[in-house]
């Protein structure tokens, strides 16, 4: 039997559970497992091919130019990118096959090798519909906040080329960045893109090119946008009522507007598949095809995603909208979930509630659709028709 190695970033029970997952269903597949819920160094990268001799590696976000013994040993890594983690797509380099998690960077980046969006699978014996669970929260929102910004770091200097000082503070360029992008928005915009815009406003301003440390790369691609998505998209509910829980980290509790609806962190399977029963409608933004995303529908959850332009919105620029892949490439929109744009709440609010999803055909089109092509089973097969194509 062939042996594949799995590598996932950290060891949370979100990674044991995908972990899980993942081997499980490369043993359905054929073959047999190992690996670590933890990255590798070069020497005990080195040392696991030399004791396991794996037909490939298989790792989330990192790629094999940042494991060089891969190279040497000549063995086959297969990434998958959900995370950029601060990097920019031009390090994106080296696997032999990369996947991308947002079929947006699939469409718009370039790895030099083969690459492919996938999204993720599903446990359907974990995530299923059980009739007791019955709705007694009207939304519910399963995701992280960033914390609000601190004093230091609103006031970290700016620092340009040659280690020079701008003069600018990070409170200062994360406000004239965040009118610039409520002017142009995000739509359509690339990590190398944001970062030209950041340096052109260090450079009016200063005369000098910045150089952004990789936390504050991190903060301006990531964090910064993530505020923005989150606090919009609870916004929607609280305009209709006080039937509203957030379930996530800590961090919500730092936001004073958020305190009453916060509940607590789930890092149990059997309690998310309750959750996204109990709750009425279950808000989701950012990437349309999200773990969250997935396992909600699996367990008969009605999903209403918020689609701020960025994400799965679009596919290509300059090809109609609506033949991009996301979500609505396997489901279709206002019958299996419900997708609505920042001025169409109040439409899409109507239309879940007239859907009656609960106790119509839908949600069972939606589970068996989800039992037939979106599990683990499903992905990994994809991954092993992939290889074997190399």
């Amino acid at each position: 039997m062939n042996n594949i190695s799995i590598f996932l970033p950290k060891d949370t029970a979100f990674y044991r559970q995908l972990y899980s997952h993942l081997s499980k269903a490369f043993l359905q597949a054929g073959f047999s497992v190992s690996g670590l819920c933890r990255v590798l160094d070069n020497q005990e990268m080195s040392d696991w091919v030399k004791s396991y001799r794996p037909k490939f590696i298989f790792e989330m976000n990192r790629v094999k130019n940042e494991i060089p013994v891969l190279h040497e040993l000549k063995i086959p890594h297969i990434t998958w990118i959900v995370d950029f983690q601060g990097r920019n797509e031009h390090s994106i380099l080296g696997s032999d096959i990369t996947y991308f998690f947002d079929s947006g960077w699939d469409d718009n980046y370039s790895t030099g090798g083969f690459q492919d969006w996938l999204p993720p699978g599903t446990c359907v014996d974990t995530y299923r519909p059980i009739d007791e669970y019955l709705p007694t929260i009207e939304f519910s929102f399963i995701g992280h906040i960033p914390l609000p910004w601190s004093q230091a770091e609103l006031n970290r200097p700016i620092i340009g080329e040659g280690a020079v000082d701008t003069g600018m503070l990070f409170g200062e360029l994360l406000e004239i960045f965040n009118r610039r992008m409520n002017e142009i928005s995000y739509f359509g915009q690339t990590h190398a893109s944001l970062l030209n815009i950041i340096d052109n406003i260090v450079f009016q301003r200063s005369g000098f090119h910045v150089e952004l440390t990789l936390d504050m790369r991190y903060d301006f691609l990531e964090r910064v946008k993530r505020v923005k998505n989150r606090t919009q998209i609870i916004a929607f509910p609280l305009s209709k009522t006080r039937s509203v829980a957030i379930y996530g980290s800590e961090h919500w509790r730092a936001w004073p507007e958020y305190q009453g609806y916060y509940r607590y962190y789930i890092d149990d399977p059997t309690e998310l598949n309750r959750v996204h029963q109990i709750s009425r409608f279950n808000l989701h933004d950012g990437v349309g095809f999200h773990f969250r995303a997935i396992d909600c529908m699996a367990s008969g959850g009605l999903l209403c995603w918020y689609n701020e332009n960025s994400g799965d919105k679009y596919n290509r620029l300059g090809l109609d909208p609506h033949k991009r892949r996301g979500l609505h490439s396997f489901f279709d929109n206002s019958r299996h979930y419900v997708e609505f744009l920042w001025h169409q709440f109040d439409e899409a609010y109507a239309h879940a509630l007239a859907l009656d999803y609960r106790h119509g055909k839908q949600r069972l089109e939606t589970i068996d659709l989800i039992r037939q092509n979106h599990t683990w089973r499903h992905r990994v097969e994809k991954i092993v028709r992939d290889f074997n194509a190399l």
